[in-house]
């Protein structure tokens, strides 16, 4: 499994540039039949590309040193 962000689902549609608040982080299973899970915390939800790109990293680090994910 590993973290990524995506756009968020009431933004889907919308075009969005990158300083506006439209991206979620994503937990993605390893599974392809897996289910996709949007994170619900609010330091996970409106956030700007940028900052999207930085959490799902953060994340993808801390499950690398839990074991969870390969680095």
């Amino acid at each position: 499994m590993r973290y990524t962000f995506q756009k968020m689902v009431q933004y889907r549609y919308e075009a969005s540039e990158p300083e506006m608040g439209h991206w979620c982080i994503v937990l993605v299973p390893d599974d392809e039949h897996g289910t996709i899970i949007f994170l619900q915390k609010a330091d996970t939800q409106n956030l700007t590309l940028v900052q999207a790109e930085e959490k799902a990293e953060e994340l993808n680090q801390k499950l690398v040193a839990k074991g969870i994910a390969a680095g």
